[in-house]
């Protein structure tokens, strides 16, 4: 009697399924898990890019309902990295910051600043305190890693001071107005003396905002003008 050979496997063909198994496995895990990490990473960027935003915004709507506006450096020329605006929110006539402690409702003086060394932008409010809005801030850079333009601009539509014609009218364009400029009143008492007074500041009417912002290894540039409303 003619005994059939049995189909199964040998050891050898079970070891080699078991191996390949095991690659397919580790390879799925790694996919699952390199998925999972991106998610993160992208929710993460997009949670700190929407805050980021949320700080700019502020800035901006702060600006825009400005009525007065001060630099901390009064050289047209410098690199104006703080300023302060005074915003009569409640039309009361005053310029007031609710007491530290209190509900703090809407700033009418406020200053901000951007920090180079720590790479943010921070409110201030007289009475308040300091508090960061915006994290992970650098200036727009080129491609050889220099700053395309200041973070924080200001200019004026007052084109009338626009010395090279470009139509924009810089601080400096505005300190070098002549004197008397015009037909309005005299600017500049000492007439272009490299110091911006408190009535050249009276002309500008727009804050220029130019920024990179960086977060989980991306990073996003954010562009933003300010037209001052009230001195439209």
């Amino acid at each position: 009697m003619r005994l059939h050979d049995e189909a199964g496997f040998s050891l050898i063909e079970i070891m080699i399924g078991i191996f390949l198994f095991s690659l397919i496995g580790t390879g799925l895990v790694s996919v699952l898990f390199s998925v999972a990490r991106g998610t993160e990473t992208t929710a993460r960027n997009v949670r700190v890019s929407e805050e980021a935003r949320l700080g700019l915004n502020r800035m901006v709507r702060d600006v825009r309902e400005a009525g007065w506006v001060q630099l901390a450096n009064s050289n047209p020329a410098a690199t104006h990295d703080s300023f302060t605006v005074k915003i009569d929110y409640d039309g009361d006539g005053a310029f007031t910051n609710p007491a530290a402690g209190t509900a703090q409702g809407s700033y009418e003086i406020v200053t901000y600043t951007y920090d180079a060394g720590a790479d943010r932008i921070t409110l201030t409010a007289p009475g308040v305190g300091t508090e960061t809005i915006v994290q992970g801030v650098d200036c727009v850079r080129d491609a050889a890693a220099a700053c395309k333009s200041n973070v924080f601009s200001f200019t004026s539509n007052r084109l009338e001071y626009d010395g090279n014609a470009d139509g924009v009218t810089t601080l400096p364009e505005i300190d070098a107005a002549p004197c008397p400029p015009l037909s309005v009143t005299t600017l500049d008492v000492a007439c272009s003396n490299g110091v911006l007074v408190d009535a050249e500041l009276a002309t500008i009417t727009s804050l220029n905002v130019a920024v990179r912002l960086s977060a989980g290894g991306g990073s996003t540039d954010y562009y933003a003008e300010a037209q001052m409303r009230n001195r439209r």
